[in-house]
């Protein structure tokens, strides 16, 4: 009888033309800095995996209005120049010899296999790239709550440090972890068995950590990953995420680099958030403002209680919904991500940033097959990538207002 044999390279066309596709269109539409970033906008790529921008900080010094026959001053514009380190993220699934084996009679359901793990594969990457740009380089997943000693329960807030509360918390601590996960508890390498509930996880064998331990995600081997810039990062002047050197710029002595940062603790006022978007304009053109579903809800209330329309509407592709957030030099959108730190408003510029790309996202490369052989295993292994950060231009075309509610 006869056959049709299933080889690796089938794999790889499969991978090609059925998967990635796939995969980069629900990045497109769902990932919402790849909506609104240019590709590599003011950047040199260089040998070294790195991204240098040449930036013009300070005006011409020499302009002067002289007298008759007096000296003409001279002067010149100031100059910086930043780097960004190239970093990776990668997605993998892995496919036995006997999958392909039993597909030989059947090429269906090779594609039904790789249909399976592959959509489990997009929404995953999706679902924390969308938290990395959102982060500030540290790659923070949760905090502990209360320290442990050779313990397997451990309590957490979320990755903002604020305890669980599901009337206030709109990140729970346990949002970005999944079972089987290898996280870093401190510096102690652990896995995921079990996550109980919004707050808990337990370990699959006992270890010790401190209160305040940061959870990150772990390598392969156990060791601590090494994420790219996020958004909380870049509009900041270091108060607030506790980046206080960006892009080898230390800010404390290097205002322009900062962005306009108000943390006063209090409720949200429609004034605040005009005085944080004119800051901002005065150095760009703030286009949207973002920020999670408790400030976008109260936003709308109050909206409604100065009798004024609170209607949403799509405003990004992919879904990202908008209200209308009116200011004196301008109209822009109030614009919801689940994803958006707690408590915090982001007025963005998308000029002034852009997403510094090494290679576009897709599948690592070997040749004629896109599948890589795991040592002493009959398993084949796809690997899904992206190689770039998230880098700055003008932070100070940014605000960000903090501990609202």
């Amino acid at each position: 009888m006869a056959y049709s044999q299933v080889s690796t390279s089938d794999v790889s066309n499969l991978l090609q033309k059925i998967i990635a596709p796939s995969v980069r269109d629900i990045v497109d539409t769902k990932t919402i800095f790849f909506n609104i970033l240019e590709k590599n906008m003011g950047v040199q790529k260089m040998p070294n995996n790195t991204f240098y921008q040449t930036l013009r900080i300070g005006g011409t010094s020499n302009i002067a209005a002289v007298t008759e026959g007096d000296t003409l001053p001279n002067g010149k514009p100031s100059w910086s120049q930043t780097s960004t380190p190239a970093k990776w993220i990668t997605g993998t699934f892995n496919i036995s010899q006997q999958t392909l084996e039993a597909a030989k009679g059947d090429p269906g359901s090779l594609v039904n296999s790789l249909s399976a793990v592959t959509e489990a594969l997009k929404k995953d990457f999706v679902k924390n790239l969308n938290r990395i740009f959102w982060g500030w380089g540290n790659g923070v997943l949760a905090v502990a709550s209360g320290s442990g000693s050779s313990a397997t329960t451990i309590t957490l807030n979320n990755r903002y440090n604020n305890a669980y509360n599901a009337a206030a918390t709109c990140t729970f601590p346990t949002e970005y972890l999944q079972v089987g996960q290898t996280i870093m508890v401190g510096s102690t390498a652990a896995t995921i068995a079990t996550i109980p509930n919004s707050y808990q996880i337990t370990t699959s064998a006992g270890i010790s950590w401190s209160n305040g331990a940061l959870i990150t995600q772990a390598s392969g081997s156990g060791a601590a990953t090494d994420e790219p810039m996020g958004m909380r990062g870049i509009i900041d002047d270091g108060s607030n995420s506790g980046v206080t050197s960006l892009q080898g710029i230390t800010r404390s002595s290097n205002t322009w680099f900062n962005a306009f940062v108000d943390s006063t603790s209090t409720g949200l006022v429609e004034a605040d958030m005009i005085n944080a978007y004119l800051v901002a304009k005065k150095w760009g053109d703030p286009k949207y403002i973002f920020t999670n579903y408790k400030l976008f809800k109260e936003y709308g209330s109050l909206l409604l209680s100065v009798k004024r329309s609170a209607n949403t509407e799509e405003v990004l592709q992919g879904g990202f919904a908008g209200i209308d957030f009116a200011a004196a030099s301008g109209l822009v959108k109030l614009v919801l991500d689940y994803d958006a730190p707690d408590s915090e408003l982001y007025f963005v510029d998308p000029e002034s940033m852009t997403l510094a790309e090494l290679a576009p996202m897709g599948w690592v490369d070997m040749g004629s097959n896109n599948l890589i052989r795991i040592t002493d295993n009959l398993s084949w292994q796809g690997v899904f990538y992206w190689f770039g950060n998230m880098s700055a231009i003008n932070p100070r075309a940014n605000a960000i207002m903090t501990n609202r509610s």
